[in-house]
């Protein structure tokens, strides 16, 4: 039993080399190549280009800004999503699952349709003539379901008999805020906020679209620009610094949710039955009046973009037509502006969304299957925070690696299509990891001893205790990587530009943008939105997306 046990062991540990290999090859090594860039030039090592950046205030503002709009953003997405996770989190009503979809799809639609959205609601001057308010917003619309998905899974799976004995307690006002209801849901607000200000600062499509890229630059959009400025060493010495303030941000959330594990240990969880929305009830206290109008408030910002898209994409004001947008989608003239058939597109994105998901879902199966019950022990914190590492690189400066150190180097450069997979996989691989470990940590160990002493088998085990446990948050992750790859931009767009024949939905849309042909971008956008909510439509219908969040980072 012991020899099968360290042979069970090893080929797990074997297996691990897989997504650690592909993590090294085609993230770690190819941005490393662009940060090592920023340190060399014609003579050799310097660190030239480095004191030029910290000597000069320009790129001081463009830090300043970036770190303040990702606050900001992060502040906005908060206010909102924390009520309305609360809201789903504890009331059941007409229509819960359709509006809750409303709340979760956001999170995976394109950057340049919101970024359109936004600008045709509020025009290129900005919400009240500040394009920053209009970026504020448009991150908030992307990152709002994060605290609603988190929060309100995490709500509905938490024991609240510690409410009730606290309220037994005589625990009230400010000490019932700080130090039991902070305390207690610190785990989703935190894990919401910290993934809402990184995926804010490393922001790309919505400020280029938003901000009016000469007067708000963000590190990101700078990045770019110094690049094809032909100024690689500057971008790559702005890549280093942007990259280790996200690396410290994710370092310092990881060892606190370590140091949490460490002073206490798993508590109960259950499924707590939702509440029916009272009505007339509800409405007597004025706590609930504010929640209702937090939730409307989040519903228009959620629609207002996605409304004013479909709207300006069957209505041409040109031809006073309704549906000649889309009449003209597969015209030879489209096809020449986008530089690929938009049906070539639509196969393009599905089977490249669909290998990056399957990626994805491969790489954290066998990270799962070797972190087993251990992803509780200060050993797995390693492992765990390799996971991460995608969500710690901006997709610039991974595009960027990818094409100084393969595709400039002629390694797979017929075949720059394996780039996006693998990049979207990298991408999604962190979310389908981290629903499986909140699924895994809802499974009551006493079951897996249970099979354990009884003599069951792995496969068995698998069979019968895992998989149906585990099924739902797959899903629910698999989802995610799926519509993140469906919406992503930059990658795409970049070895599009290599290749045009293996151009995305996202890149045609915003290839008819760039030549101005508003109604017919529009129309693209909305062929993503029909794809992204028919997608968690089915996941709905599964009833796969609200385990996700399950206990999340309750470690």
């Amino acid at each position: 039993m012991h020899l099968n046990a360290t042979k069970s062991k090893a080929m797990r540990t074997f297996g691990l080399l897989i997504p650690l290999t592909l993590i090294a090859l085609f993230l770690l090594f190819p941005v490393v190549s662009v940060l090592i860039a920023g340190f060399r030039d014609d003579n050799g090592f310097t660190t030239s280009y480095l004191w030029l950046v910290l000597k000069d205030g320009y790129y001081y503002k463009i830090f300043a800004f970036t770190l303040a709009q990702a606050i900001l953003s992060t502040a906005l997405s908060l206010i909102i999503g924390l009520p309305v996770g609360y809201f789903f989190g504890r009331y059941t009503f007409p229509g819960r699952k359709v509006l809750m979809t409303f709340f979760t799809v956001p999170f995976v639609l394109p950057s340049v349709l919101v970024g359109m959205g936004f600008l045709t609601i509020f025009g290129e001057q900005g919400l009240f003539g500040q394009p920053l308010l209009s970026i504020i917003l448009a991150h908030a619309f992307y990152n709002i379901p994060l605290f609603v998905h988190y929060f309100s899974a995490y709500y509905r799976n938490f024991d609240h008999n510690v409410l009730d004995a606290a309220k037994t307690l005589g625990s009230k006002g400010w000490h019932k805020l700080l130090r039991v209801y902070l305390p207690l849901f610190l785990p989703p607000i935190l894990t919401a906020s910290v993934l809402t200000f990184v995926f804010s600062f490393l922001s790309y499509g919505v400020v280029l679209i938003l901000g009016a890229l000469d007067l708000f630059r963000t590190t990101e959009t700078q990045i770019y620009a110094e690049y094809f400025e032909h100024e690689p060493n500057i971008a790559a010495i702005l890549a280093l610094l942007q990259t280790l303030v996200i690396f410290a941000v994710i370092i310092g959330y990881l060892f606190f949710v370590r140091k949490r594990s460490e002073r206490r240990k798993s508590g109960k969880t259950a499924d707590n039955p939702l509440e029916r929305l009272g009505g007339r009830r509800f409405f007597k206290q004025p706590k609930n009046i504010a929640l209702f109008f937090i939730f409307v408030l989040g519903l228009i910002l959620e629609l207002a973009p996605i409304v004013s898209i479909i709207i300006t994409s069957f209505w041409d004001p040109h031809t006073a037509q309704f549906v000649n947008n889309f009449k003209t989608l597969f015209t030879q003239a489209i096809t020449s502006a986008a530089r690929i058939s938009v049906g070539k597109a639509i196969l393009n994105t599905l089977a490249f969304a669909t290998g990056a998901a399957v990626l994805a879902s491969i790489l954290a199966l066998i990270t799962i299957a070797f972190l087993g019950r251990s992803h509780r022990k200060k050993s797995a914190v390693s492992i765990e925070m390799l996971t991460y590492l995608p969500l710690t690189i901006s997709s610039v400066t991974l595009s960027l690696g990818i094409t100084q150190t393969f595709i400039n180097a002629g390694f797979f450069a017929n075949h720059p299509w394996l780039f996006i997979i693998i990049s979207q996989g990298l991408l999604g691989y962190p979310f389908i990891t981290r629903a499986l470990l909140n699924g895994l940590g809802m499974i009551d160990p006493e079951i897996i001893d249970a099979a354990r002493t009884l003599g069951a088998k792995q496969l068995y085990k698998f069979r019968k205790i895992y998989l149906p446990l585990l099924l739902r948050s797959f899903l629910a992750g698999f989802a995610f990587a799926l519509g993140i790859s469906i919406g992503e931009f930059t990658t795409a767009n970049f070895f599009a530009n290599i290749n045009n024949n293996i151009g995305t939905l996202t890149v045609v849309l915003y290839r008819l943008r760039s030549v101005r042909l508003f109604g017919e971008a529009n129309a693209i956008g909305v062929l993503l939105l029909v794809i992204s909510y028919i997608a968690f439509f089915v996941l709905e219908a599964l009833g796969a997306r609200e385990k996700t969040g399950t206990k999340t980072w309750k470690n």
